[in-house]
């Protein structure tokens, strides 16, 4: 079974998970072969497949039910008149909504079409009461690298029958299926209702029961709909558990201050270094970047150092935490700001990145203020994917060596907005390097993210676009860089690679 995760980060991709996401296996949602002839895209392809994927989440194909579609869903499953085939009713009704994949594409069609997948997913949800296990085996036929549940509507039924399932069969279930794409709903419903009857025995039980994959989308579940006055007491539980995705889940129902004082409080009595190492490795920090508004900057980077020092980064620690922080104010800003449309006139050309690094600072006041120099460098790195080769106005009156060094750490210290390669290689084309700037450091670095991230997603069309660059020095870093992420699992390949290079 497929899942769709909307890209929200800089790359704007889609990524879709067969099974668990908590499992770790991650595809892209468009085959190798496929991607082959479609170009690398640049910054602003990036954008516009992101803003597709917005209107896909427009378009109702969610990952998860949200509250009004569950509404709709409940009221139509009232409504069915009964049947003696369950199983029929689904395979005619998903059978007339034709090509599954090409449904999921066609936005408009989608839109028209969701009345129907309302419809299937409530005859899939009756299905499931008559005959579960057949029910599985279909929605988990599809082939791998399909939206036919999602697209269908088959997964909105899956998620509301294990919300309500009898939480001893829906468990047997799960175990009995352990592999399958299906889990994932099923564990997450099982989750939800062990987390609402408040019942730590249930949660240790079920705990020691589950298999390793299955504990990020059940720690989920109970965390989100655990009674929000006794959030305190799970907590603790999973500190002593060393359940970094119960605690984090768990935090987040906490309001900011009290988070950080349970983490501090935590810090504090000593022995829990395990569980506050697995915390911040498995996206903790993250969650403490977004406490900046409410907790206050100084009082997050404290927090942040504590976690990086436990980590053995002393040495970068404050500055680390303090480029997480501010980042964090200003994606939000940008995001959710209201700094839309300025973002958008930048974007095109109509408003100068100054007038942009204005708008933020205006919204920001006292990091502007504290941070000056911070603030500026969080903002150029937020809006190199929007217009790369604009943004480095934001740098045009301080010296050029220091320009040089900031245009590459924005590429590798920003939060989630790293440009497309084609960009980069725009971008180093446009300032180069001089033996006057010193060591390569910086650019060999920012080649090495572009890198890693860009292979990850298009796989070896990002080679080819890479042999396919003018020779010279952005050439060679990104074949010595692509060589070295190569070297473990292909060293064959990676010494093909650095052959290539113009300079030996």
């Amino acid at each position: 079974m497929t899942y769709l995760i909307a890209g929200v980060m800089g790359w704007g991709v889609v990524a879709v998970f067969h099974g668990s996401p908590g499992a770790g296996k991650e595809r892209k949602s468009e085959s190798r072969t496929q991607r082959a002839a479609t170009a690398i895209p640049t910054g602003r392809d990036i954008l516009a497949r992101l803003e597709t994927e917005r209107k896909l989440h427009a378009g109702r194909t969610e990952e998860r039910l949200t509250d009004d579609v569950r509404a709709l869903l409940e009221k139509h499953l009232a409504a069915l008149p009964p049947s003696g085939d369950p199983a029929a009713d689904v395979r005619d009704a998903v059978a007339k909504l034709g090509d599954l994949d090409e449904l999921a594409e066609d936005l408009n069609l989608l839109e028209k079409k969701f009345s129907d997948r309302i419809d299937i997913a409530a005859k899939f949800h009756r299905w499931m009461e008559h005959d579960r296990q057949a029910a599985l085996e279909y929605v988990n036929g599809f082939p791998e690298e399909s939206y036919g549940p999602l697209a269908s509507g088959a997964s909105y039924g899956l998620e509301l029958w294990a919300a309500k399932a009898d939480p001893e069969k829906l468990k047997d279930l799960i175990l009995a299926n352990p592999d399958k794409g299906s889990s994932f709903l099923m564990v997450l419903g099982l989750g939800t209702q062990t987390g609402a009857a408040g019942d730590l025995a249930s949660v240790t039980k079920l705990y020691q029961e589950m298999k390793p994959g299955m504990l990020r989308e059940f720690s989920g579940g109970v965390a989100e709909h655990w009674p929000v006055e006794r959030v305190g007491e799970l907590a603790d539980f999973a500190m002593a558990q060393s359940n970094s995705f119960l605690l984090s889940g768990t935090l987040k129902r906490m309001k900011p201050e009290e988070a950080a004082g349970f983490l501090n409080a935590a810090f504090e009595a000593g022995g829990n270094e395990e569980a506050l190492k697995q915390f911040s490795m498995n996206g903790g920090l993250s969650l403490l970047s977004g406490f900046t508004g409410e907790l206050g900057f100084d009082e997050t980077v404290a927090l942040q150092v504590r976690f990086y020092r436990l980590n053995g980064d002393s040495p970068s620690a404050r500055g680390t935490a303090e480029r997480n922080a501010l980042g964090s104010e200003v994606f939000k800003v940008l995001d959710r700001g209201g700094l839309g449309d300025v973002l958008q006139s930048f974007a095109e050309g109509k408003v100068e990145a100054s007038g942009l690094l204005a708008a933020v600072q205006s919204a920001l006041p006292e990091l502007s203020a504290s941070h000056p120099d911070l603030l500026r460098d969080q903002v150029y790195g937020a809006i190199l994917r929007r217009n790369p080769i604009a943004a480095v106005e934001l740098y045009a009156g301080i010296p050029e060596a220091e320009r040089y060094q900031k245009l590459n750490a924005g590429i590798v210290y920003t939060i989630g907005t790293t440009p497309g390669p084609q960009d980069v290689y725009d971008l180093f084309e446009a300032v180069p390097h001089k033996p006057e700037f010193g060591s390569l450091q910086s650019r060999e670095r920012a080649w090495n993210r572009v890198s890693a991230m860009s292979y990850s997603i298009y796989g070896d069309d990002y080679i080819e676009w890479m042999r396919k660059l003018p020779a010279g020095m952005n050439r060679d870093m990104a074949l010595t860089a692509m060589a070295a992420q190569l070297e473990k699992n292909d060293p064959g390949q990676a010494a093909v690679l650095r052959a290539e290079k113009s300079q030996k």
